[in-house]
């Protein structure tokens, strides 16, 4: 998976670029003075499943960048955090002039993990991907739950996708809008819910995540809604087993004979979306802004040039500063020692910006 992002990443910034960005981050960038030419790493955000442990490097690494993205707060104030930095650095914006080089870089690196997930892999693969984000995302002990393949046949599972906390989530990833073709329920196993209800004491809560996708497949937004699954103690007790008072949650899945389809439970995402009668959770928690692939490399774009307006801006400047101090230690010429002074105000300032105290 990793060469396979690798090579994505690589279309990603690079591709329909001018030949003076294409080269910021592939094969330096020369300026207009002289031959000066600044290598930039490659930076590669490596997908994996070790993002859902918290104890492991890769963990501790994304959470890193994500920390310079979506800062500390609620799972909304998170994904507000998303939104603005997809959209600060639109071109009618002069907040990407101010960020620091490694912030840049985290958003390139955030940016890029954000659309393969939205726009590279299947239902099935982006669902699992967007589990392990947003549990990096949540921080903190949030891990990802990895089924048991010791289960006995007819044993309960975990229905939960993550624990955070020490509560459960599930989560979801849908298709939604006018292309069609996505999901029409939230559902799962029967036994497993109320499994998971008996062993966290507690409905489950859902996060679901509709992607707002038009006719051609480009994804305008997605909304994330919150709400949490149960059951009646005396429904359960029916499918022999025992539930606590009070498990009925959001969604009773014993309430609506429809939802009950044994052995599996269905409940309409309509009811999440406020487009059917009956009962709706009243709107998304939060809705994260996107675009089509050619808005979000235009974004990359963006970046990539304040980047490289940055890192090569310091390097000449101390080059200039450097020849100037010769000049003026050497041949004594006043003139250039009032330019050093001048080039080393520029490289002190390119230097904070790249790595800010």
């Amino acid at each position: 998976m990793n060469n396979y992002l690798n090579h994505k990443w690589r279309e990603f910034v690079n591709e329909d670029k001018k030949p003076a960005r294409r080269n910021v981050l592939s094969e330096g960038r020369k300026t207009k003075s002289k031959e000066s030419t600044v290598q930039l790493p490659m930076i590669i955000p490596q997908i994996s499943e070790k993002w859902g442990d918290p104890s492991s490097v890769d963990r501790q690494e994304v959470e890193a960048l994500l920390s310079k993205v979506a800062k500390k707060g609620t799972f909304q104030a998170k994904i507000n955090n998303l939104n603005k930095f997809i959209l600060s650095c639109q071109p009618e914006s002069k907040e990407c002039a101010s960020l620091a080089t490694s912030t840049i870089l985290s958003r390139l690196m955030a940016l890029e993990v954000l659309t393969s997930i939205v726009y590279d892999f299947n239902a099935s693969a982006g669902g699992f991907l967007f589990e392990i984000f947003v549990a990096a995302l949540l921080g903190a002990d949030a891990q990802q739950v990895i089924a048991s393949q010791s289960r006995k046949e007819g044993e309960a599972g975990d229905i939960a996708d993550i624990t955070y906390k020490g509560n459960p989530l599930s989560i979801k990833f849908f298709k939604g809008g006018e292309s069609g073709g996505g999901s029409k329920h939230i559902g799962g196993s029967i036994r497993d819910l109320l499994g998971s209800i008996i062993e966290y004491g507690m409905p489950i809560p859902y996060l679901v995540a509709v992607k707002d996708t038009s006719a051609s497949g480009d994804v305008s937004a997605i909304s994330f809604y919150e709400f949490t699954v149960g059951a009646s103690a005396k429904a359960a007790a029916a499918e022999g087993m025992e539930i606590p008072e009070g498990m009925g949650g959001d969604f009773d899945i014993f309430s609506n004979p429809s939802w009950t389809k044994k052995p599996k439970f269905k409940i309409p995402v309509s009811h999440l979306t406020g487009k059917r009668k009956g009962k709706d959770m009243g709107g998304p928690l939060a809705t994260l802004k996107f675009g089509s692939p050619d808005e979000m490399k235009a974004t990359a774009n963006n970046y990539v040039g304040q980047l490289g307006e940055d890192v090569t801006a310091l390097y000449k400047g101390m080059s200039d500063l450097s020849s100037n101090i010769n000049k003026y230690l050497i041949r004594n010429a006043p003139t250039a020692g009032r330019q050093a002074v001048k080039d080393a105000t520029t490289v002190a300032y390119r230097a904070r910006k790249i790595a800010p105290e």
